[in-house]
């Protein structure tokens, strides 16, 4: 008898630890599920929010895009305008070299002229 009332004792035991392992790993059930449960409202939110980022990240493209439009145009516009420079200078020294040349010609002759004078 004392034999079986120790086997008995023993399958209890047995019994028993499956039952506490059970209960830890449903308690760490619980503990998952709540975890999870905040991990997919987080998620909720940010998908909530992703919307309005987009809009936001859009509106700053759209802005910046404008931007550098304005800023290519207003490089043209003064590329043109230092073309139209180099045009204008190249035209003054054209004529500066032109008025000089007759100026030394002149010279030359006034030159000639007072040698034949003398």
């Amino acid at each position: 008898i004392s034999h079986l009332s120790q086997a008995n004792s023993t399958l209890q035991a047995q019994v028993e630890q499956p039952k506490e392992e059970r209960k830890a790993v449903e308690a760490q059930v619980v503990v998952l599920s709540s975890k999870l449960a905040r991990a997919c409202l987080q998620a909720e939110k940010v998908e909530q929010r992703l919307p309005e980022a987009q809009r936001e990240v859009d509106s700053q493209a759209f802005e910046l895009a404008l931007e550098l439009g304005l800023a290519l145009r207003r490089t043209k516009e003064t590329e043109a305008q230092v073309e139209e420079a180099q045009d204008e200078l190249t035209m003054a020294e054209d004529m500066a070299t032109k008025s000089i040349t007759k100026g030394e010609q002149q010279i030359e002759a006034l030159h000639r002229k007072l040698k034949d004078a003398r």
